[in-house]
Order: C-alpha cells, then sequence, then structure tokens
C-alpha cells in the first residue's frame, strides 16, 4: 500500500504526460486511455488523502480526478454527457 502511494504522482504524471502528448498529435484514443489511467490512479489516491495528515487535500485531490476523467471522456470514441445531480437538495 506504501509503495504505491509514493509512487502514485508519479505515475498520474506519467500518464498524463503521454495523454497530453498523444491528444496534441491527432490520437484520441491513445489520450482516453492515458487520462483514463490518471483518472483512476487519481481515485485511488484520494482515499490515501482522506486518510492523511492533511485531509483537508481532498477536494483537490477530487478536483484533479475529475479533471483527469473529463479530459478521457472528451477523446472517447463514443459520446458521454456529464450528469450533475444536486446533492444534499
Amino acid at each position: 500500500r506504501r509503495r504505491y502511494s509514493a509512487r502514485s504522482p508519479t505515475l498520474v504524471c506519467d500518464q498524463s504526460t503521454k495523454a497530453t502528448r498523444a491528444a496534441a498529435t491527432g490520437h484520441p484514443h491513445s489520450a482516453a486511455d492515458a487520462y483514463l489511467r490518471a483518472a483512476n490512479y487519481r481515485f485511488a489516491g484520494f482515499y490515501q488523502v482522506l486518510g492523511s495528515a492533511d485531509p483537508g487535500r481532498h477536494l483537490s485531490a477530487w478536483r484533479a480526478h475529475r479533471t483527469s476523467l473529463r479530459h478521457a471522456l472528451m477523446n472517447w470514441d463514443q459520446s458521454a454527457e456529464e450528469l450533475r445531480i444536486p446533492w444534499g437538495a
């Protein structure tokens, strides 16, 4: 568990770089795959943030995950629609 959490920022950065490069060179499928992988790494890391000494970072961690996921879906070969569900309404 510690090995993954210590390495996860590097994994996210690697995947985000691959995704950006793939999108810029006209490879949307590769970009979508890399962005989705980065989103999954960020999602897994989100739970590590909640249990850390600074759980206040949870909002920025969640937003980073969502951004990676949105980029993945923008490059997806199938259409996707974002749904917003009011929380606590």
